[in-house]
Formats: C-alpha cells, sequence, structure tokens
C-alpha cells in the first residue's frame, strides 16, 4: 500500500496551513515531485500508516552540506518521544554565481531557458523592517534584497513584503520586478530626540525610574550624565544637553521614557507586520522561506527597564510553524548602516551589550522557525546574503511515521539529532500533526 501524506480536508483554514509544515498533501506530494526530477526518478513511500515530511538542514563545522545520510542515520523525537524515520530524500539547488562587474548585469528571461530540464522553483520573500532603518540607511538592507535576488534560479518566485507597511508584491519569478519594488522602499526610524541618547542609556534609565524612589532614580540618571560629560559635573560642556545638570536629568527622564515607548511601537508594528506575512502565507501550499533584513528589534536587558519584550515576538516562530515557513534573519547595526547614510547623527553604540538588546527579539522567532540570525559583519551584508543562499540550496527530507498521541492537530516539539559528530543540524522546533480523518 502507498504512505500516503496526511490529509487536510475538513480542517479550519489556519489548521490546514498548519499542518501544512509536517504533514499536508501539498508539501509532500511538491518535496516527492521536486525530488524526483532531481534525481530522475519517481519517490514513493509505501507503507499502511501516513508520514510527516521534516525537513532538515546539515552542515559540517566548514559550512559544507553533508549529503551522505540515510534515513538510519537520524534520530527525531516528538515531545521527547522517539519516532521511526523511514526515509531522508537529499534535495540541491544551484546557485546563480555573481559576476564581478556589476554593470555587466542583465535580467534572463522569466523561468527557465527552453530546452532545460524542468525543477520546481522556490517561493521566498524579502521582508524589510523599515522601522528599524532610517530613511537612508535602509539602502543597506535594499542593497542585500537586490543581491539575493540576482543569485536565485530563473523558476523561483520572490516576493516582497515592507514591515510594518508599505510596498508589497506577490510571489514572482520575475525578480527585475522584485527589485523594481525593493528600490522604492524607504526607512521610517525617526531621529533622535533633544537628547542624543543611546538604547542603553534609555534602558537604564527607565529600569532606574521603575526600580528605585523618585529621589534615587534621579541621583542615578544624574550620575549616569555626568560620567557621560567625562566627569565634569558640567552638562553645558557636554554634547548630549545644553542645559544645567538638574534641568538635564528632568530632560533625560522624560526623554528615555518617550523613546522607550516609540521603540515599543515600533517593535509592536514590526511584528504585526510579520504576523500579517505568515498569515497570508499560510493560503499557499508548499515551502517558503522568509528573508528578513533588519535593523534590530531592541528589547530591556535589565530588570523593569524599557522597551520590554512582547508577547507576540515567541508566538511568531509558532506562525512560521502554520505557514510551513522558515525565517532567515540579518540585522545590521545601526553604526554600521549609519556609514551609508549622509546623517552624522547617530547615537553611541556599545558593541557588545547592544547586540544582545538589538537581536534577542530576532533570535526569538527565526531560529524557532528552523532559520537562523546573521549579523551583518560589513557592507550590505554579502557574506550573509552568501551564506543564506548557500545553506538554503541544500536539505533532507524525512518521511517520519507518527504516532497516534501526535495526531492532535497541535504544535509539538520536535528535535532532530544526527548519528555523527562535528555536524550542525538546523530544523524547525515545532511540528503538527493532524487529527484522523481530517
Amino acid at each position: 500500500m502507498r504512505r500516503r501524506c496526511l490529509g487536510l480536508a475538513g480542517l479550519p483554514r489556519a489548521a490546514a496551513a498548519m499542518a501544512a509544515v509536517a504533514g499536508a498533501c501539498a508539501v509532500g506530494l511538491l518535496m516527492e515531485g521536486m525530488t524526483a526530477h532531481l534525481l530522475g526518478q519517481t519517490q514513493t513511500f509505501r507503507a499502511a500508516v501516513d508520514l510527516i515530511a521534516v525537513d532538515v538542514q546539515v552542515m559540517d563545522r566548514g559550512g559544507k552540506p553533508v549529503t551522505t545520510l540515510g534515513p538510519e542515520s537520524f534520530e527525531v523525537t516528538l515531545d521527547g518521544r522517539k519516532r521511526k524515520v523511514v526515509s531522508a530524500t537529499f534535495t540541491k539547488y544551484d546557485i546563480t554565481p555573481m559576476p564581478r562587474d556589476l554593470r555587466a548585469i542583465q535580467d534572463p528571461p522569466t523561468g527557465p531557458a527552453p530546452g532545460t530540464p524542468t525543477i520546481a522553483g522556490r517561493t521566498f520573500i524579502i521582508a524589510i523592517d523599515t522601522a528599524s532603518f532610517r530613511s537612508l540607511d535602509v539602502r543597506v538592507a535594499t542593497l542585500a534584497a537586490e543581491r539575493f535576488t540576482r543569485q536565485l534560479l530563473p523558476q523561483d518566485a520572490v516576493g516582497v513584503f515592507t514591515l510594518p507597511y508599505g510596498a508589497k508584491l506577490a510571489p514572482t519569478t520575475s525578480h527585475a520586478a522584485a527589485r523594481q519594488v525593493i528600490g522604492t522602499i524607504m526607512g521610517r526610524k525617526p531621529g533622535s530626540g533633544l537628547i542624543e541618547m543611546s538604547v542603553e542609556q534609555v534602558i537604564d534609565i527607565t529600569s532606574a525610574i521603575a526600580t528605585q524612589t523618585q529621589l534615587q532614580s534621579r541621583a542615578t540618571v544624574t550620575k549616569m550624565m555626568t560620567d557621560d560629560m567625562g566627569g565634569t559635573g558640567d552638562a553645558s560642556d557636554s554634547s548630549i544637553c545644553s542645559a544645567t545638570t538638574a534641568a538635564c536629568t528632568e530632560q533625560a527622564l522624560s526623554e528615555a521614557q518617550s523613546l522607550a515607548t516609540s521603540f515599543e511601537q515600533d517593535m509592536l508594528q514590526g511584528l504585526a507586520g510579520l504576523d500579517s506575512l505568515l498569515r497570508e502565507l499560510q493560503e499557499s501550499p508548499g515551502r517558503k522561506t522568509v528573508i528578513l533584513l533588519s535593523g534590530g528589534m531592541p528589547v530591556s536587558d535589565r530588570s523593569g527597564g524599557r522597551p520590554a519584550m512582547a508577547d507576540e515576538v515567541k508566538r511568531l516562530g509558532e506562525q512560521a510553524t502554520y505557514a510551513n515557513a522558515t525565517i532567515n534573519t540579518i540585522y545590521f547595526d545601526p553604526a554600521t548602516t549609519a556609514s551609508f547614510s549622509v546623517n552624522t547623527r547617530k547615537p553611541k553604540i556599545g558593541t557588545g551589550r547592544s547586540l544582545g538588546i538589538y537581536t534577542r527579539a530576532l533570535s526569538e522567532f527565526s531560529e524557532p522557525s528552523g532559520g537562523m540570525l546573521l549579523m551583518a559583519s560589513s557592507g550590505a551584508g554579502e557574506r550573509e546574503i552568501d551564506r543564506i543562499l548557500n545553506d538554503i540550496s541544500t536539505y533532507y527530507v524525512l518521511g517520519v511515521e507518527p504516532d497516534d498521541r501526535d495526531r492532535d492537530g497541535r504544535p509539538h516539539q520536535l528535535k532532530v539529532k544526527v548519528a555523527q559528530r562535528d555536524v550542525n543540524i538546523r530544523n524547525r522546533h515545532l511540528v503538527i500533526v493532524p487529527k484522523p480523518g481530517k
């Protein structure tokens, strides 16, 4: 008897999209068909039970894909309980190389050239978090996005989504059309207030307000500002405030709370935009990859400090599961992106602490979705784009037997191990199996 993929008939629309990540017919048949094209043979599962499809990337320490693993090499658990791995199919896509002379680039015709073997295309969504970039700083993100589109296969579909709102483009094989939309995107992050204040200062001041008495918090803020002035105690000599020390303290207290509110609103809007994107992706079957380009979503690392972590952050990992989407994020440090802009008035950035502040929220939903968070090392993230392209071009599709206890239509913790040392494994952290008869 042919092993069939898990059916979706009768499920509510959201639940049906949830099931697509692991056992939906659309996903299972797409993966089987794609693999058949790639290997030149028909892939079938023969047994008396259903299987769920689990995508897994396996890389060695040098970042090269491990290509010789069979089903016996994998151990899969759902909620800590082992499940049998019946099959392991390796899939590989080519990467279009970037020419050294970018002026020589010509857009190829839409779709594969006539006479070339047909290989199923992939679906990508480029999402740009405009609230995290100032008007011209966003250029680093758009350059990265354009580079990504130029290295896809002609049959790959790419869409564009602006967070929290703005230009959108449904996935299309016209990569030139995607680049036209990308070129119109502008940053929305506002400039600094009256006091040029870093996010670390905002967090420390709001933490002091929340955890200390009014008298203590003012003394703490006064000391912070005095230290920032080099210990002179004269606020009028500081670039951060031109008033007296007492007036500067009050101004800093007000400014910090205002900026914290602004940071939180920007984060909530960005998360709402990403949630909207993932809900839209639930409507279409198949595997999707989201490339999120962001200047960070700052979150406090101090007790009582603001901006605070939003509950919506962790829920996005589950939304990605519903949508059968993987989120790969590139973070652009504000100190680096400012060098691309004519704006020279930028806040002070602490290289160590600020990295955690700006990236914690991003990692909370990128990694659980089976993707990764990368920090742009320089320029427009060329190395990071190349790494993402390399990583997503190879993966295994595992056929896994679920247990009756798994068939409840709810998220289950998924873990994958490989019987080989010195490898890195990446997979989604949740899997959903529809109820029987659904």
